[in-house]
């Protein structure tokens, strides 16, 4: 099973987990298969580990990985003992701007769905202090969207200025032999077998992204947990109700 126990306890984490920020014990480089996103991972590794750029910039579409990604890099920072904080923007409007002061404290900051800030023109102030503000502390900030950031529709030039400046890699999405293995890695770690046959019909039955993939995962796990079933096309079709 996944080693939870091994995990930073939440209270290790900023005070903004009271607002429901807290990172997923699944998310970790450990879980994530990188097919052709090997180079992303590898600097990612290092960034956390604080030996490479201060600032970098992921793009991709929905489903690639980029929140697994931002949530490992926070987790290998956690374990070293140091701070760091996800945040997602997806649903800002349950925030108040003001969960973006004083980050740069902060070793680390993950900015996710950055697009999102397009919306709103306080948050895009909110994003450039913030962007000022660890590059004058010379902190560590990372940050997710769904394109690059001149394809934002930011209207804020300064912003779209800075997220420029960082290191930009492009998360690529998995090919169909790859996703199998990447699901047969999950099982794996989780100390379950899946075998070809029930990856190749998860992946013709829910919806193809690795993020829909890994949550039918995390859903399978926990029944086979509870039932002490073994994962079969019978077991999957009944648990997902497909």
């Amino acid at each position: 099973m996944f080693e939870e126990a091994q995990k930073p306890a939440q209270k290790e984490l900023s005070p903004q987990l009271s607002l429901g920020l807290e990172l997923s014990h699944f998310l970790t480089f450990e879980n994530f298969y990188p097919g052709k996103n090997q180079q992303v991972v590898q600097t990612l590794q290092d960034f956390a580990s604080n030996k490479t750029e201060k600032f970098i910039y992921l793009y991709g579409g929905e489903g690639v990985g980029k929140t697994h990604l931002l949530q490992a890099t926070c987790h290998q920072v956690l374990e070293s003992q140091q701070s760091a904080i996800y945040v997602s923007l997806k649903k800002l409007d349950q925030y108040a701007e003001a969960i973006l002061d004083n980050l740069h404290s902060l070793s680390l900051v993950c900015i996710d769905d950055i697009e999102q800030a397009a919306k709103h023109g306080l948050w895009e102030e909110k994003l450039f202090i913030l962007f000022n503000e660890i590059y004058e502390h010379k902190g560590r900030l990372l940050i997710a969207a769904n394109a690059l950031p001149n394809q934002l529709g930011m209207k804020l030039n300064d912003l779209v200025s800075r997220l420029n400046w960082g290191l930009t890699f492009k998360v690529q999405t998995l090919e169909e032999n790859e996703k199998v293995e990447a699901l047969k890695q999950q099982a794996y770690q989780a100390g379950l077998v899946l075998s070809d046959e029930v990856a190749q019909f998860l992946i013709s039955r829910v919806k193809r992204d690795m993020g829909s993939l890994l949550e039918a995962f995390k859903i399978l796990n926990q029944a086979s947990i509870t039932e002490k079933h073994r994962l079969t096309v019978p077991f999957v079709k009944k648990v997902l109700d497909l």
